[in-house]
């Protein structure tokens, strides 16, 4: 007989370390939209095709085909306002995270004053506007900075970037806006289907099962399988020599996997 207890023992405390990280629950980055949004003189307002954002210009004076309010080469980009203009991402639905974070790279060039802006806020379940702790108040020249806020947590959010200026060699830009959080019900987890096994040589292959759970649901889950002593077998002898394997879980699987041993039979007893 072949025992494979403290193999499989061992095994699993190499797995005792989970592999964690915050899901993307939403993002834009503006690729697919260039051109999209507000544009001089009349003025014209065209609309993402994904529907995932909306701009409000009432507040604003868009008065020539040079004052826009729009994606250009692949940012969200405002140029002479003369007055402010809203985006507004489509709400979010963040019910099943926790301790969300809202972020966005925003960045200007140009002389601009203490009155220009750009604002960043979120509406928290149809609530009013909070600021971004993090650089979410940026006015007169700052150059590029990373605005963020977290540990939100509620039913859905809708975030809100506020841009005022007023001449044609300022320019606001805001891109890469993302809301991540941890996904309610704990950690990514694996673990061993059983913690030991004892079987006969002359099974041929033995496959160690590995459960996930908490499963990400968006990233792949990866972890290593290192087999750091082999107790009465002996690697390379009893069991085709065994090097370190990686296992991979599909973003969003709960399905289990495994990993095959090869055993030998011979005529040893262990």
């Amino acid at each position: 007989m072949f025992e494979l207890r403290r193999l499989s023992v061992l095994f699993l405390m190499m797995l005792a370390a989970s592999t964690t990280w915050a899901d993307t629950i939403w993002s834009e980055d503006f690729g697919n939209d260039e051109g999209v949004g507000a544009v001089g003189p009349t003025p014209t307002i065209t609309s993402p095709s994904s529907g995932k954002w909306s701009v409000d210009i009432s507040g604003a004076n868009l008065t020539a085909t040079s004052d826009w309010f729009r994606v250009q080469n692949g940012v969200f980009e405002a140029r002479d306002l003369d007055g402010e203009c809203i985006w507004m991402s489509q709400i979010v639905h963040i019910s099943g995270y926790s301790d969300v974070t809202v972020s966005a790279d925003v960045s200007e060039s140009g002389d601009h004053e203490s009155t220009d802006y750009i604002r960043l806020y979120y509406k928290l379940d149809g609530g009013s506007e909070t600021i971004f702790s993090t650089n979410g108040d940026n006015s007169d020249d700052f150059t590029s900075v990373a605005a963020s806020h977290s540990g939100v947590n509620g039913d859905s959010l809708v975030i809100v970037i506020r841009v005022k200026n007023n001449a044609g060699t300022e320019y606001l830009r805001f891109d890469n806006i993302t809301v991540s959080g941890t996904v309610v019900g704990g950690n990514t987890t694996v673990q061993f289907l059983s913690s030991s096994a004892s079987i006969s040589e002359s099974t041929g292959t033995y496959t160690v099962g590995v459960s996930i759970k908490n499963e990400d649901a968006t990233n792949p889950t990866t972890v290593n399988l290192v087999l750091t002593s082999s107790g009465t077998a002996t690697n390379g002898s009893d069991i085709s020599t065994y090097t370190s394997q990686t296992l991979s879980f599909s973003a969003a699987s709960s399905s289990n996997e495994g990993v095959a041993i090869t055993v030998t039979d011979d005529s040893d007893f262990e």
